[in-house]
């Protein structure tokens, strides 16, 4: 991994957003979760053979969140103690939403490695009732050593949803409905050229579940952009998120391509529907959640891009 990546990755808490601010931003670390290549998690395990993620809080979801990564010989911790930014949701009346972030760069391997690792999470909660919460982030961890055949050999990445609404489900699935859901994606893009970014967008979903059936969903993430250094850049590359079939708990894994540019065939994307608003069986799910990743060639570089989503139903199709 080029060490200019590795600067970028030191400096990319400060490309995700302004305000706000915790005086301590030390971490909790217990092992290394070494797992290679580009991966994705979700909070009920991995999507492919590689890690799960947790995220945990202190007394209430107001606290700054900890995120455990469990790799297959031990697990690590850590505390993004560092707040970006806060909130009132504009969707959801009552709720507060925090950004929080940190980043951790250290020596490994008997000083002969050096590593950064970066996370971003947002926690959105309800202020009445802090029982009632959701977040979603991802983490990012970057070996510093030039002789990888492949630069992004030495990239760890991970993004996950976890929250009150999306454990398991104790309530059947609707049936016959039709519903649209929009709402951001959160996540982080690298290439080959050594760029280093947070990517944002808008993640648009439609869900069909006919009478007597499990129903599918669909969708997709555009109007990305790219923040980093200070600097904010549109970019034409999204996820196309190929239709799925949900499974009796309302959760799916499926396949995803890359939109705006040569797809390498790699891209997955994980869901679930959340349990609230589910009392009235003509009531659609309010939300769903999860995680996607796609790898893509564009020009002379290669990369990829992954993060995580939370969606509301549109008011009119609920």
């Amino acid at each position: 991994m080029n060490r200019s990546l590795f600067l970028s990755a030191s400096i990319l808490l400060a490309s995700c957003g302004g305000g706000g601010g915790g005086s301590d931003s030390s971490t909790t670390r217990i092992g290394n979760p070494d797992v290679d290549g580009l991966v994705v998690a979700t909070r009920q395990g991995s999507i492919q053979d590689a890690i799960s993620v947790d995220v945990l809080h202190g007394e209430t979801p107001s606290d700054a969140p900890i995120i455990k990564i469990t790799g297959n010989a031990d697990s690590q911790y850590y505390r993004l103690n560092i707040l970006i930014e806060q909130y009132e949701s504009e969707v959801l009346s009552g709720r507060m939403v925090k950004q929080y972030g940190m980043v951790d760069t250290r020596l490994a391997e008997e000083f002969s490695v050096a590593k950064a690792t970066v996370a971003n999470v947002i926690t959105r909660y309800d202020t009445d009732n802090e029982y009632d919460w959701v977040s979603l982030g991802y983490w990012l961890d970057v070996d510093a050593v030039d002789d990888y055949e492949d630069p992004l050999d030495g990239v760890r990445v991970g993004s996950f949803v976890d929250g009150r609404f999306f454990g398991d489900r104790t309530t059947p699935l609707p049936t016959n409905i039709t519903a649209s859901y929009q709402g951001p994606f959160i996540g982080g893009y690298v290439d080959t050229n050594n760029n280093l970014a947070t990517y944002s967008g808008v993640a648009n979903f439609s869900l069909t579940i006919p009478s007597n059936q499990r129903g599918w969903i669909e969708g997709n993430v555009s109007n990305g952009s790219l923040y980093s250094n200070n600097q904010i850049s549109s970019t034409s590359i999204g996820i196309k998120l190929n239709r799925s079939s949900l499974n009796d708990s309302g959760t799916w894994n499926g396949t995803a391509t890359t939109i705006g540019a040569n797809d390498l065939g790699s891209g997955v994307w994980s869901e679930q529907l959340s349990t609230e608003r589910l009392d009235n069986s003509d009531d659609a799910p309010l939300e769903v959640g999860g995680v996607a990743h796609v790898k893509f060639e564009k020009g002379d570089k290669r990369g990829g891009i992954w993060g995580a989503f939370l969606s509301t139903c549109d008011i009119g199709s609920c």
